[in-house]
């Protein structure tokens, strides 16, 4: 018996580090904190070390009963110090400024529901909505959670390589992936009870149920998400390349953005709506029908739906149960599975090609270029083959229309009176080519383009190549993305307020001309101040501020051009002049000095 205990003793220790470790890599803990010190790590070796440390400390954890605890025996400087305590604020303050926003988001949310829903007598509707509509969103969001981490790396390998049983193992990993998805619900619950109640006047049990319900509420949730993570990567081993993992979970990151602006537009709107009654009398059916299958959601709802706390235990008790259970049967069943599937990730397949074969490589591979057109491909090569490169920047020119029709669609997009006729005016065309030019420009190529060749510029600079010709294929690789943002915009536009094809050409030719100028802009900003050192990809792209800087920039230069044209009054043909030629001479003499300001820096660069 007390070999029992003593082993039992053990295991809790274990689980506590695990979830510790777990908990660290889901949050980016180690991540934070290097940003926070100022380390500019190489390569991953940083949070890796510290990763491996705490692996090192289970089993001296587990035997003394305790967890281990980090500590850091190095001691900054007073600037360094000065530094991270700049960057702690700083750090706060955005966590702050997003926690308010999704505050505000939940609040407005369940105000305009209660709003529409209360003078129909069919407020109680509010809680089938609202929780449908979150667990839809904490499905996506973990799903793409639990996929991108899956196989977070060697520590993996190292965890099982350990005597730790798998039960403890994924149990740890599945509670730590549910903390996230617990302070959303939390906070969501939290702000919905506090207005509703406010409005109704409920007791005290509907705060608390409220409260406890959303602690339990995300563990079916992320039960469901294994469940179909599991089933897949031992169906398939498809979802174990580390690439196609990137670009699913990217998309479908942007659809559940889209979607999201969708349910908020919807629910603004819903007080415009003719025959609200009717339209939520279907939509009721459909929820009805949803939830009939989803008994956590159906339990959730009917309890806060209920008047009082007696009405309401029956359901909450099941709804408590339901989710402890389906949370036990995901570890206790698929445990040895889940380990099972950590095998196979990243691995890469080689095939003995023939000679024919061989032979059609090479022709298709090595041809005889120009070495602007080879640096060209390049760029495009390089951009397509990095996922992170084409959703973290490029994707904007597709993204932002997309919203803008959703708000079109939903009629939340409110114009003034008037705003037709004032665009198809002469001052008209230049507001269309400035939506056209921060299409073009907002994409972010050209302001991380050296940085995103940090890891390439040795052996670049190691070649027989002219700077200014890779200069030049790094501005010509924005400006093709810049035309196809251009003309999105400009087409848009167009669309919108039926402006003449004279126009619309017109207003093209000033967006290429406005976005030429501000992508040179933001390459001599990445010129001057690359971000050389990142562990990831999207690293290079993500915590960049360079990206930063030229979106503000952009923006301030194109406020400034359609104040400029609102101002003026001159013919058509004298706004394109004027609104193209002087971007098209300014980016002439920018460039001039440029190309040997750049072979200068990239001479001094050292990686």
């Amino acid at each position: 018996m007390h070999q029992k205990n003593k082993t039992d003793t053990r295991y809790i220790a274990v689980f506590k580090s695990l979830f510790r470790i777990y908990a660290m890599m889901v949050f980016g803990i180690s991540r934070w904190q290097d940003f926070i010190r100022g380390k500019n790590n190489r390569t991953h070796r940083g949070s890796q070390n510290k990763q491996e440390q705490a692996v090192k400390n289970i089993p001296e954890a587990a035997a003394e009963n305790n967890s281990s605890k980090e500590t850091t025996g190095t001691t900054a400087g007073s600037t360094g110090e000065n530094t991270s305590i700049v960057k702690t604020g700083l750090f706060i303050l955005f966590l702050i400024y997003i926690g308010g926003c999704f505050i505000a988001l939940f609040r407005m949310i369940t105000v305009n529901l209660y709003k529409s829903l209360q003078p129909l007598g069919m407020q109680h509707l509010l809680f089938e909505i609202e929780i449908t509509a979150l667990f839809v969103f904490l499905f996506i969001s973990n799903f793409l959670l639990t996929l991108s981490t899956y196989f977070i790396g060697n520590i993996e390998q190292t965890l099982r390589a350990m005597p730790i049983p798998s039960r403890i193992l994924f149990s740890a990993k599945f509670l730590a992936h549910c903390l996230p998805a617990m302070i959303i619900s939390i906070s969501f619950f939290g702000i919905t009870a506090v207005t509703y109640g406010r409005y109704e006047y409920s007791p005290a049990s509907f705060y608390a149920m409220a409260l406890i319900g959303a602690v339990f509420f995300p563990l079916p949730i992320i039960g469901l998400c294994y469940l179909i993570n599991i089933g897949v990567m031992r169906i398939t081993k498809i979802f174990k390349q580390r690439r196609f993992v990137m670009m699913i979970t990217g998309l479908l990151g942007i659809a559940m953005a889209l979607g999201i602006n969708y349910f908020v537009q919807s629910v603004n709107m819903l007080r415009d709506v003719p025959d609200l009654a009717g339209t939520l009398s279907r939509y009721r059916q459909r929820i009805s029908a949803l939830i009939h299958y989803l008994l956590p959601v159906h339990f959730f709802a009917d309890s806060l739906a209920a008047g009082s706390f007696s009405a309401a235990a029956g359901s909450f008790l099941l709804f408590i149960t339901i989710c402890i259970a389906v949370a036990a049967a995901i570890i206790g069943l698929l445990s040895a599975v889940y380990e099972k599937t950590q095998d196979g990730f990243d691995e890469q397949t080689f095939k003995r090609l023939t000679a024919s074969e061989t032979k059609t490589l090479i022709h298709s591979g090595f041809k005889h270029r120009s070495v602007f057109s080879t640096l060209l491909l390049r760029e495009i090569h390089i951009m397509n083959r990095e996922p992170a490169y084409l959703l973290n920047g490029p994707f904007t020119i597709i993204l932002l229309p997309l919203i803008y029709g959703i708000m079109y669609l939903t009629g939340s997009l409110h114009l003034p009176a008037g705003t037709e006729v004032f665009m198809q005016s002469s001052a008209g065309l230049v507001i269309a080519g400035v939506c056209g030019a921060f299409l073009g420009s907002a994409t972010g190529i050209a302001a991380t383009a050296v940085s995103r060749d940090a890891k390439n510029l040795n052996l670049i600079k190691s070649l027989p190549l002219s700077i200014k010709r890779y200069m030049q294929a790094k501005l010509a690789h924005a400006m093709l993305f810049a035309g196809i943002g251009s003309f999105i915009g400009v087409g848009g536009i167009t669309l919108l307020f039926s402006l003449t094809p004279l126009t619309a050409i017109a207003a093209f030719i000033i967006a290429l001309s406005l976005a030429l100028f501000c992508n040179l802009l933001a390459l001599m900003l990445d010129t001057a101040h690359p971000k050389l050192h990142w562990d990831t990809p999207a690293a290079a792209v993500k915590h960049n501020l360079n990206t930063i800087i030229m979106l503000c920039s952009d923006l301030l230069l194109l406020s400034i051009t359609v104040t400029a044209a609102t101002l003026t009054s001159m013919p058509q043909h004298c706004y394109l002049l004027c609104f193209s030629g002087i971007p098209l001479l300014a980016s002439g003499i920018m460039a001039h000095f440029f190309w040997p300001y750049a072979e200068r820096k990239m001479n001094e660069i050292e990686i």
